[in-house]
């Protein structure tokens, strides 16, 4: 009688499990609710860019599928009135949270206001007007992207933000994105604090250092465990050194990141992507490089084992022809499917809390040929990420492979990994790149 109580109480317990997983997820058939669109013209760097718009909206409740945003201007015919072309609304995106991507305000004026439609299919052709869901946008407002962050990783700064990039080909996008060819990763709660002048790196990292406290249970203490407190850390002389007039260097904000690493003893290895730069040793923790071009794929492999991950991008200064400071954001997910791959990101100076989504590219300017770029950007290059890498895959990342849709379960959620790995030797000078 005893052993059947066990195994009834070790079923009932499985059973009541998978009844929560299962009841915390959209039920079949249940379409994404958005509402609340906002459309603005974006000011890069402060300067006057008129044909950069953005259109963001609130993402009420989730599919229990994959589904794709289109949005088109109805005042104009064509591919000319496709603002947003194939936006992933994706199961495990956050709810009552916004998100942002950016068109080109010259072709789509909007005095028409917008049309959406949210579609099973990926399209490859701009939905008729007519077809959709009719909102009048109201006035469009104004953004200003990176006014705080003209040079966040050093330079001159930017003195022609360029113009809005010309959207990818569509033609091989045509499959669901849960074909065998899907993939996607995405991170809950991630916290989108706003930086200072120039403190981007600092910014990025804290929002990282938060979610992987929350995730992990790192045991922060009160005092340093939000985002905006841990800022106020990394951003001082004893760990990255930002400046408000330079940013900071690349070598100083992963040797920050080290030096925060070790003052709490938390469990976290840091390993990052970039081709110029050695691996960095800070107060006895090595984080190690692989010495190549950021990859697709890196960031992916380290979104699907619970890592949190910053993005360094460098820009293209089109009036002078060079490259010129750069930007850092939190990366929060990934995506690819069609032959194509996308980002959902949190930027700390885009001046709203909220995620965007880019589509990726490869650069096409002098130098940094063949580097990723992000489609809604100005004229960028990624050109380095970092990841901090708990032992232990992160309960909160919903991963969607291959076929089905995935759920990653763990028992033990916040469970304690092991200490970051110690080496012999000295500080490493600051090696912080500056001027491109």
């Amino acid at each position: 009688m005893r052993l059947q109580r066990i195994f009834f109480a070790r079923w009932f317990a499985v059973g009541f499990v998978i009844a929560a997983i299962f009841g915390a997820l959209p039920c079949p058939g249940h379409a994404a609710t958005i509402d609340s669109f906002q459309a603005n013209q974006i000011s890069w760097f402060g300067l006057s860019t008129p044909d950069w718009g953005e259109i963001s909206f609130n993402l009420s409740s989730a599919s229990a599928s994959a589904q794709y945003l289109n949005i088109i201007d109805p005042g104009v015919s064509g591919d000319a009135g496709w603002m947003v072309q194939n936006f992933p609304v994706l199961p495990g995106l956050d709810t009552d949270h916004r998100y942002a991507t950016t068109f080109n305000l010259a072709d789509s004026p909007l005095g028409s206001g917008i049309e959406y439609q949210l579609t099973d299919a990926f399209l490859d052709t701009a939905p008729a007007a007519g077809t959709g869901t009719a909102v009048d946008i109201g006035t469009i407002g104004t953004v200003s992207y990176n006014a705080n962050d003209i040079n966040g990783r050093g330079g001159d700064g930017i003195t022609d933000a360029g113009s809005v990039a010309a959207p990818l080909a569509n033609g091989s996008r045509t499959f669901n994105l849960y074909s065998s060819l899907g993939e996607v990763s995405l991170h809950s709660g991630v916290p989108d604090q706003a930086q200072g002048k120039n403190e981007c790196a600092p910014t990025s990292a804290a929002n990282s250092f938060e979610w992987l406290n929350k995730e992990y249970d790192l045991e922060l203490p009160d005092s340093q465990d939000t985002a905006s407190e841990i800022l106020g850390i990394l951003k001082d002389s004893t760990h990255m050194g930002t400046s408000a007039t330079s940013g900071t260097g690349d070598s100083s904000m992963i040797q920050g990141k080290l030096q925060f690493i070790d003052d709490h003893g938390l469990p976290l290895t840091v390993e990052f992507q970039d081709d110029s730069l050695g691996d960095q040793t800070h107060s006895g923790l090595t984080a190690t490089s692989e010495g190549t071009k950021p990859t697709f794929d890196f960031i992916m492999e380290q979104l699907q084992k619970g890592q949190d991950i910053e993005l360094g991008m460098t820009w293209w200064d089109e009036k002078n022809k060079k490259w010129s400071g750069g930007h850092w954001v939190t990366v929060v997910g990934a995506v690819e499917f069609g032959g194509q791959q996308g980002i959902f990101y949190n930027d700390p100076d885009d001046g709203s809390t909220q995620t965007k989504f880019s589509f990726l590219d490869a650069s096409d300017k002098s130098g940094f040929s063949g580097f990723l770029r992000l489609e809604g950007e100005t004229y960028n290059a990624v050109d380095i990420v970092v990841a901090e890498s708990p032992s232990v895959p992160e309960p909160g990342t919903l991963g969607l492979v291959g076929s089905g849709l995935g759920v990653l379960l763990m028992a033990g959620r916040r469970r304690r990994g092991v200490k970051a790995r110690r080496l012999e030797g000295g500080e490493v000078g600051k090696l912080g790149r500056g001027t491109y």
